[in-house]
């Protein structure tokens, strides 16, 4: 369809709702990634073809459309074809409970290794490095986990060392 042909008033987007069209657009290709300039292009040709007045209106508003385009935090709206229908059903945990239980089973036994005095860097440096060897993500060596495990093996922070009592 050739720019000098006409469409059909039906498909067209009225002026009052023009900008509203062009706001959500543009929310829906920064969330898909799209950058601002090619944002920008989509917006020009996306409203010369579907909206009122088509070319006038973009040569009348390129300022406009431009603001629109490159707005840092567009307004996203999620089209219908991408939004997801929850499950259904018991929610299942992420984690079984063996994995529940296994960050403290290799943090006993990495603590039981330690010398009666560690500088706290050190032992958070063992420590992580036993995640690693065990295959559990370092995030389970936690502050708090590790004061637990600290605590359980018989430590007490003096200063910025552990100290077996």
């Amino acid at each position: 369809m050739g720019n000098s042909e006409k469409r059909s008033a039906s498909s067209d987007v009225a002026y009052p709702g023009i900008f509203t069209f062009l706001n959500r657009r543009a929310g829906a290709l920064a969330k898909l990634g799209v950058g601002k300039e090619l944002r920008e292009k989509c917006l020009i040709e996306m409203c010369m073809r579907e909206c009122a007045g088509n070319v006038e209106f973009v040569q009348k508003h390129a300022k406009r459309i431009r603001d629109i385009a490159f707005d840092p935090m567009p307004t996203f709206q999620t089209p219908a074809e991408f939004k997801t229908e929850p499950k259904k059903g018991k929610a299942k945990s992420r984690q079984s409970s063996v994995f529940n239980r296994q960050p403290d089973e290799v943090l006993d036994s990495c603590i039981k290794s330690f010398p009666n005095e560690l500088p706290t860097h050190e032992g958070y440096r063992r420590l992580r490095q036993a995640a690693r060897r065990s295959g559990i993500p370092e995030s389970a060596v936690s502050h708090s986990a590790v004061w637990r495990a600290l605590k359980q093996a018989g430590f007490r922070v003096v200063g910025r060392q552990w100290q077996r009592l």
